[in-house]
């Protein structure tokens, strides 16, 4: 019974080690990163966006990161956005942290490139 529990621990060891050393996928530096998870409306709804908006993007798949590794993975978010951010998409433009849905459609209007699409973006479903 002994060399079953020391097995038991030696394996829980061994996950928890590959589990804290997970490589995250870090942002792209020139173009749109959007670390998205299954199910999110607003993950959709930026992708749409960008793509009606002319962008070119990535898109990182967080549903392992946060299934196998979430507080690790909300640490090195942190470390790249400088704040806490827990809500998905997380959103990047060349390295830099422009935040949810909402921030990145207020971004986007800054860089006026909006104004030169027909789409009315003020519209919620954007």
């Amino acid at each position: 019974m002994f060399k079953a529990v020391n097995k038991y621990k030696y394996k829980f060891f061994i996950f928890n080690y590959i589990k804290t050393n997970m490589i995250f996928e870090q942002p792209f530096e020139n173009k749109f990163t959007i670390y998205s998870k299954s199910g999110c409306m607003d993950c959709r709804r930026v992708k749409v966006l960008l793509k009606f908006a002319g962008f070119e993007y990535e898109i990182i798949d967080c549903d392992d990161y946060l299934l196998e590794d979430k507080e690790n993975f909300l640490s090195f978010i942190k470390n790249y956005s400088v704040i806490e951010w827990k809500s998905f998409p997380i959103v990047f433009f060349n390295g830099k942290f422009i935040g949810g849905f909402k921030e990145t459609r207020e971004y986007l209007k800054t860089l006026k490139t909006l104004e030169k699409s027909n789409l009315d973006f003020t519209n919620e479903d954007f």
